[in-house]
């Protein structure tokens, strides 16, 4: 193997480093939101005025990165669910309207759950790559060394 050949090989790795590691970051991102949505899950209004907790979706975006020649994924934004709010009848309830409903928080809960799950599997997925890539250059630069 000629020098540039390991060097190209080097710049690879190191490329799908980066693209992996912001993998990671997206997804870790995007726990931090199911998580809020899972914890607010069955919000109730406070008051008949005062809006529940509002759903959270993330939205990704593909970057090309022209210094290293990767595309990256980025957190393109966090938006609020539109969905109606979910209604329970309970007179009485500081937060019922004159009818005797209260709005409850549009998050579903096992939605969040299936949510959860994908994004745990693919940020660990990336974490388990990056580790496989630092083992490799560690290959790398003990093979350099002898």
């Amino acid at each position: 193997m000629g020098f540039a050949t390991g060097t190209e090989n080097f710049s690879s790795l190191n490329k799908a480093l980066r693209a992996l590691s912001h993998g990671a970051a997206a997804q870790t991102q995007r726990l931090r939101v199911v998580a809020e949505n899972m914890a607010n899950a069955g919000n109730h209004a406070v008051d008949p005025s005062v809006e529940p907790y509002r759903r959270k979706q993330i939205n990704f975006k593909s970057e090309y990165d022209r210094k290293i020649g990767v595309d990256l994924v980025k957190v393109d934004k966090i938006t609020y669910d539109q969905r109606p709010y979910k209604s329970e009848y309970k007179p009485g309830h500081s937060g019922a309207n004159e009818k005797g409903f209260v709005k409850i928080s549009n998050v579903d809960f096992y939605t969040e759950a299936k949510d959860l799950v994908e994004a745990s599997q693919t940020h660990e997925a990336n974490i388990k790559a990056m580790e496989r890539i630092y083992g490799m250059l560690a290959s790398y630069i003990e093979f350099l060394r002898n």
